[in-house]
């Protein structure tokens, strides 16, 4: 498991213009995001959340669709802060290793891996999502 998220680091942090000067900061950043939405269409995906929403959806009404909408932004943002709290705590300190591990992904492979992870990971948040449609009041 290690291995892949330092190929999703070393993949990002490939494909962040090299004048900045923080290239692992910047591609930390982006990577949370990716991993956010991942982890916010494995919550709405999971079997426990899938089997307890119909019933969640029978005693509670919320009777605005922005309750909804803050309900998942307020989930999006507890996930996106615990994965930047593992990322930056574990990665912060091996620039070096990323640095050297990027330089061996050729450039047209990273941009193209992270072009297709952030259209996967947009069309499975917004696929799971439907699993929210039991709550409507």
């Amino acid at each position: 498991m290690k291995k892949i998220i330092d190929f999703f680091v070393a993949a990002y942090f490939s494909t962040v213009y090299k004048k900045y000067e923080d290239r692992l900061g910047n591609a930390l950043f982006l990577l949370e995001i990716s991993f956010a939405i991942n982890g916010l269409s494995l919550f709405f995906c999971s079997i426990p959340l899938f089997c307890s929403l119909p019933y969640v959806g029978k005693h509670i009404k919320l009777s605005s669709s922005f309750a909804y909408g803050a309900i998942i932004f307020l989930v999006f943002m507890l996930i996106t802060y615990i994965v930047k709290h593992f990322l930056e705590k574990y990665y912060s300190q091996q620039y070096d290793y990323i640095k050297v591990y990027s330089e061996k992904i050729p450039r047209v492979l990273s941009i193209l891996f992270v072009i297709v992870h952030y259209l996967g990971s947009a069309f499975l948040g917004l696929f799971c999502m439907k699993y929210t449609l039991c709550l409507k009041p």
